[in-house]
């Protein structure tokens, strides 16, 4: 490709690039005008690769595919772009289509072309399209001019230094680490076309290969269209490798980092399994022969024997077809068993011309179903029975897991329902179990007209498939004939492996038309590869289809040959159904728990769960109820503490740990009776009433007493009646008693103006709290112990008195005579204060007084303070000594006294006449004051 940098802009579409072989005029002139760019990106990646920063020319780690033999890289290819104008010369001839080649074209973009060069970069169309004769390893967009990438090689066609292959002459095309268009120097390819001598087989014929040891790039610009194509074409013929200008996950299909099914480097073709190698045969000049096409599934298994999976017959896991032909045979390496794990199956197809392709299948085997539980039981108790014991034994035997085995148990009891044990392990025991296990070894039906490449015919002539005779409608069966009257003694056979089974059995169908004599059909097997059989079956006459059934010996290979003997087109021997299959039996160890535990009272389970040896757990399994009781019930009742003023429902509630069996009772010491529900209970007096309860582990309690007290009838009802007013608040009521002949009273209650204010048990009642100067009206009933009140007596009525206050005083003066200064005078009982009232009254009582006044008017004090007199009171409080004064000074108080009442307040006075006071007679008036609060 013509060198296009950033300094022109974007590339020119397909359309405008310069024709094959050509540069038009001015884009000569404009790499004339641009030519020290150009020197300089040289320079540039010169100097990168000098500094490391760029890879250098080196053989590209991969699957090591690349061919080096020597000479392999004599000679080089100019470095440029789009070249395609080297032609070398073939150190053989080679027949392509008819033509005999001695040149080859080498051209830049990862093709080699034969009678002309080819400049394509855009794999835009088909092989087929390009109307070429072309190998191309990787069709894309080479471009060598960086010197810090490798260049094109090829080998020397120097007769006695030619490259040898498998000891034939060869000519190799190397594009060993080539970069992408745009002078770039990485990511780089390897890759590879050789051309073989094979004039061995015939003149012109010869293989050619492409290998890989790297492909990281696909399209080398924008102006790329298309992925990179790897394939051939001739004469508008072509092939394809898988992925050839394809797209996935956004890149081309063929890269290293591609899916596998479509990588180059991951893939082969009529290799022998060397990975990136693709080898092509051209004989007579034909096209070579397209190798099978295999199609595999990888499978996950679940695990069905020890540690593996046995029986696999492995339907739909691969399928092949032939693009250019038929399929001869489709074989694999599957093991008879699988082991636990991933284990790779080659699959291999060979086509009808020999081509042989081989195909990766994976099959998992893996163990994700938990074991089965174990049955669990107990030698020491019945479940769902009480008992009074309570150590309690749980065993467990028959826990299996067919693939990793049983690793253990987890187990724990639980009160009251069934519960899951945790994922801890818990100790256990083992027992010895032997175990038959079917292994389907193999059966051939013969579903379709292609022979089964399991079985091998003597004489592929004579033995062929046909459902002409077939034993199921559709379906064809394997058939020994003849074509004329000429004898014809032929058979067909397989090989079993049979390694590891304790039996085996063969059963097939067969169906016979002989006309005896010489004519004979047999079934043998042989244990030493054919060189001697044991004859199972050997007939000479005519039979229907039958099944047949006949046991092989076991522990190793063993061939099943069908053979037989006609000589007439009327005559055949039928074979259809045929299998193999075998017994394997199995001795393991099988894990069991024992373990004993004792119980407190209740219910009961034991619970149990079992894990394999991958780690599967097992839902919880149960056993259960266990039921334990080891006392005796309790029975209680809901008599009435007291007695009952009517008839009593008596309930018996009987608890136990475990199952009440029954409760009885009896009445005042008569027969015992089942209790079934409430007793009523309506005698007047006391009724006794004894009960027991029984459990179901065989506990009788003692026999318990209750009473119940029985009174319906009220007591007599209270006569003579009275009220009479205590003070202007109270009332006295009275009366006389009342009777009661079961009970016996209880209590008295009254009732003012219709309301009841008051119980007792004496026949008086104060009342209090009332209203001065009203009329009450009092009632009084009798109740007894039961609760039964009588009819309310006659009533009585009553008024309460209005209240009155007064005050008394015996001298309100105060004359104590002539005084001298400095004189102490005591009066004792100098006068009394009286207060009293009717009601229940509360009052204050206060005194005050004014200054002595002297009686002479002419004395030089006319006046002496009332604070020089003192007093003290006694009577009906005693309050310490104060002094009067001229404002009220509190001298005592009552918070109410009942009815009629009075209370008296003696003053003692006494006074100390100042100095200052002239002697004299002095005289004062003292003020008394009481009010109600």
């Amino acid at each position: 490709m013509a060198l296009w940098t950033r300094a022109w802009g974007t590339p020119p579409k397909v359309s405008e690039r310069p024709p094959t072989g050509q540069v038009t005029e001015a884009i000569a002139q404009r790499l004339k005008r641009d030519g020290s760019l150009f020197r300089h990106i040289i320079a540039t990646a010169i100097a990168c690769t000098a500094l490391g920063l760029f890879p250098g020319p080196a053989l590209a780690a991969g699957p090591n595919a690349v061919m080096t033999p020597a000479g392999y890289n004599a000679s080089s290819v100019a470095r440029g772009d789009d070249t395609s104008n080297l032609v070398v010369n073939l150190p053989f001839t080679m027949n392509w289509n008819g033509t005999n080649y001695t040149q080859i074209y080498i051209n830049m973009n990862g093709n080699c072309t034969f009678g002309a060069g080819y400049t394509g970069y855009d794999p835009n169309i088909t092989f087929a399209a390009t109307n070429r004769s072309i190998m191309a390893p990787f069709w894309a967009d080479v471009d060598t001019r960086n010197t810090a990438a490798s260049q094109v090689t090829y080998s020397t066609t120097t007769p006695g230094s030619i490259p040898q292959v498998n000891g034939r002459n060869a000519f190799l095309v190397n594009w060993v680490n080539v970069a992408r268009y745009n002078n770039q120097s990485t990511p780089t390819n390897s890759f590879q076309l050789v051309l073989v001598d094979r004039s061995d087989t015939g003149a012109g014929n010869f293989d050619f290969i492409f290998n890989y040891d790297q492909i990281t790039w696909d399209i080398g610009t924008s102006a790329s269209s298309v992925r990179a194509r790897s394939g051939w074409g001739f004469a508008g013929t072509g092939f394809e490798l898988p992925g050839s200008g394809t797209v996935q996950a956004g890149a081309s299909a063929l890269l290293d980092a591609s899916p596998q099914a479509t990588s180059l480097i991951q893939n082969s073709m009529n290799s022998g399994g060397q990975l990136g190698r693709y080898v092509f045969q051209v004989r007579s000049g034909q096209a070579p022969n397209l190798p099978p096409q295999v199609t595999v599934v990888n499978r996950v298994l679940e695990g069905n024997a020890a540690n593996s999976y046995t029986g696999y017959a492995g339907i739909g896991d691969a399928t092949a077809v032939d693009p250019d032909g038929t399929i001869a045979g489709l074989t694999h390496d599957r093991p008879a068993v699988l082991p636990l794990g991933t284990t790779t199956v080659t699959w291999t197809a060979i086509d009808n011309r020999g081509a042989i392709t081989t195909a990766q299948q994976s099959i998992l085997v893996r163990d994700t179903t938990a074991p089965t539980n174990p049955t669990l039981s107990s030698p020491t108790h019945s479940t769902g029975v009480w008992t009074t014991n309570t150590t309690v034994a749980a065993t467990s035997s028959g826990s299996a897991d067919v693939c990793s085995g049983v690793r253990g148990f987890s187990y724990a009891w639980s009160q009251g329902s069934p519960a899951t044990p945790d994922t801890v392990t818990d100790p256990m025991t083992t027992e010895i179990v032997t175990t038959d296990i079917p292994v389907n070894v193999d059966d051939q039906t013969f579903p379709t007209a292609t022979w089964p490449v399991a079985w091998t015919r003597s004489d592929a002539t004579y033995v062929r498939l046909t459902n002409v005779a077939a034993r199921t409608q559709g379906t064809y069966a394997a058939e020994i004939w003849a074509n004329n009257t000429t004898r014809r003694t032929v058979d067909f056979y397989r090989d079993y492996d049979l390694t590891g089974l304790t039996s085996a059995t063969l059963a097939f169908w067969d169906n016979m038309v002989l006309s005896g004599g010489a004519d004979y059909a047999r079934v043998e097997y042989s244990t030493n590869g054919g060189a001697s059989y044991t004859q199972l079956r050997n007939v000479t006459a005519t039979s229907g289809w039958t099944r047949r059934t006949y046991s092989l010996p076991v522990g190793g290979i063993v061939r099943v040959r069908f053979s037989g003997s006609v000589n007439a087109t009327t005559e055949y021997i039928d074979h259809d159904n045929i299998s193999v299959t075998g017994i394997d039996t199995v001795t393991s160890t099988v894990l069991s728990t024992s373990t004993t535990t004792s119980l407190a009272d209740g219910t009961w389970y034991f619970n149990l769960r079992t894990v394999d040896n991958a780690g599967n757990w097992s839902a919880a399994t149960n056993l259960g109820p266990f039921l334990i009781d080891t006392v005796a019930p309790s029975t209680t009742d809901n008599a009435p503490a007291g007695w009952s003023a009517t008839p009593v429902a008596l309930t018996l509630t009987a608890t136990d740990a475990g199952q009440i069996a029954y409760t009885r009772y009896r009445i005042n010491g008569g027969a015992w009776a089942n209790y079934t529900g409430p007793i009523a209970i309506s005698a007047e007096g006391t009724t006794t009433v004894s009960y027991y309860s029984a459990d179901a582990a065989g506990h009788v309690e003692s026999a318990r007493t209750t009473t119940v007290r029985i009174d319906s009838l009220g007591p007599s009802v209270p006569a003579t009646v009275s009220a009479s007013a205590t003070s202007t608040r109270s009332v006295e009521v009275s009366w006389s008693g009342s009777t009661d002949a079961v009970s016996g009273l209880a209590a008295y209650r009254v009732y003012r103006d219709g309301v009841l204010v008051g119980t007792t048990t004496s026949r008086t009642y104060a009342d209090t709290g009332l209203e001065p100067g009203r009329t009450y009206v009092y009632r009084i009933t009798a109740v007894d112990v039961a609760g039964n009140q009588s009819a309310l007596s006659t009533p009585a009525s009553v008024t309460t008195p209005t209240s009155t206050l007064w005050l008394t005083v015996s001298d309100a003066s105060v004359d104590l005579g002539t005084l001298t200064p400095e004189q102490d005078v005591i009066t004792p009982s100098a006068t009394t204060v009286t207060v009293g009232g009717v009601g229940e009254l509360a009052y204050d009582l206060s005194c005050e007084g004014s200054d002595f006044v002297n009686s002479n008017p002419s004395s030089p004090t006319p006046t002496m303070a009332i604070g020089t007199l003192g007093f003290a009171t006694r009577g009906w409080t005693t309050a310490p000594f104060t002094t009067f004064s001229a404002s009220p000074r509190p001298v005592g108080s009552s918070v109410g006294s009942p009815y009629v009442w009075q209370h008296a307040y003696i003053f003692d006075y006494s006074i100390n006449v100042p100095l200052s006071v002239d002697p004299g007679s002095y005289s004062s008036q003292i003020t008394y004051t009481v009010v109600t609060r």
